[in-house]
């Protein structure tokens, strides 16, 4: 039977709107269920599949709207350049797409690791940001879906951009809420650095009896926010290249 890897509330309640939005997105990172956490389940898995087929069907169907629907076709016609940038525009975006599924599904089992490693850190390194991380954790998410939705939706309700076009936009807000899961972790993995070098000013203070044992207990935490950083890197530097392609495409 398969070890349970328990999460403790106080990080669950750190994480929360990270994942929770990254489930919404329907690419979450992680599965934490009765306090355990778990890689992505086969369910959520194929969910994720579903949403990068349907992503990648309706950018298929916009291909051969490019190629046979007349108006389309002399609307571009007038520029060559313009008609085959929308046909690598479409190709990239199912290449990022299908991309992002893989990364989601075989990165799993290192964002396990990130939060486990975490944990062991924020159990010794404590500090008094947590509220405030949480606040704008649940603040940058839900801004970021309101704006990203409200301006797509305004957007091609009118300038009468067809309902497929907004379904692929609505798809690709999964890019921005990972950029910013991203950005999320790495202000916490700075915020526990922070707090690492006021405890290692503080080191001299100690009585020299305690001072062996905190010294080793400062450096296992700065092994494992070493070890947090490199899950980090080998987790998204991938999917941040794969948004800046996305970017410089739109």
């Amino acid at each position: 039977m398969a070890e349970k890897h328990y999460v403790d509330k106080d990080v669950q309640s750190m994480l929360l709107p990270l994942n929770l939005m990254q489930t919404i997105a329907l690419y979450p990172k992680y599965s934490i269920w009765n306090n355990v956490i778990t890689p992505n389940s086969a369910i959520s898995n194929v969910l994720s599949l579903c949403a990068t087929m349907a992503a990648t069907i309706v950018h298929i169907y916009e291909v051969f709207e490019l190629c046979y629907d007349a108006d389309v076709v002399f609307k571009y016609i007038v520029s060559s350049i313009q008609y085959f940038a929308s046909f690598f525009d479409i190709f990239l975006t199912c290449i990022g797409f299908n991309f992002y599924y893989f990364i989601c599904i075989f990165h799993s089992k290192n964002n396990v690791s990130f939060v486990l490693k975490f944990q062991k850190v924020h159990r010794f390194l404590t500090d008094s940001k947590r509220k405030r991380f949480i606040f704008w954790n649940w603040i940058t998410m839900a801004s970021l879906i309101i704006f990203d939705v409200a301006v797509l939706i305004y957007i091609h309700v009118k300038l009468h951009f067809p309902l497929y076009n907004l379904f692929c936009c609505l798809m690709s807000i999964s890019f921005d809420v990972s950029m910013n899961y991203a950005l999320r972790l790495m202000k916490l993995l700075s915020d526990k650095i922070e707090v690492w070098n006021m405890e290692a000013q503080n080191l001299r203070l100690l009585h020299h009896s305690n001072s062996d044992m905190h010294c080793q207990n400062m450096f296992k935490a700065y092994v494992q926010i070493l070890e947090c950083y490199n899950l980090f890197k080998c987790s998204f530097q991938q999917i941040v290249c794969i948004t800046d392609v996305f970017f410089c495409i739109f």
